[in-house]
């Protein structure tokens, strides 16, 4: 099997490396059944943690690319506003 260099940055990124290892412990003919049972358990537990910490990443992206673009707003409005008052 090819070792491949995988960059963790995100909890994406470590849901997918958790997905490769459970897969990797499933497919094993070296591990005992019970020892698989308790990797695969653990390992599914950090892969939820993950996935619940990606949905959580992705939507405070969200809320800060809604207030760059509200600030961004409320600059124009200002500017505007005084433009208006030194006619």
């Amino acid at each position: 099997m090819t070792k491949r260099k995988m960059r963790i940055a995100r909890p994406g990124d470590i849901r997918r490396l958790l997905a490769s290892m459970i897969n990797e412990v499933k497919n094993s003919d070296d591990i005992p059944i019970d020892k698989k049972a308790q990797l695969i358990a653990t390992l599914s537990n950090s892969t939820l943690r993950a996935i619940e910490q990606g949905d959580i990443a992705d939507r405070m992206d969200e809320y800060e690319r809604q207030l760059d673009e509200y600030k961004k707003m409320l600059e124009q409005q200002t500017k505007a506003r005084k433009r208006g008052r030194n006619l």
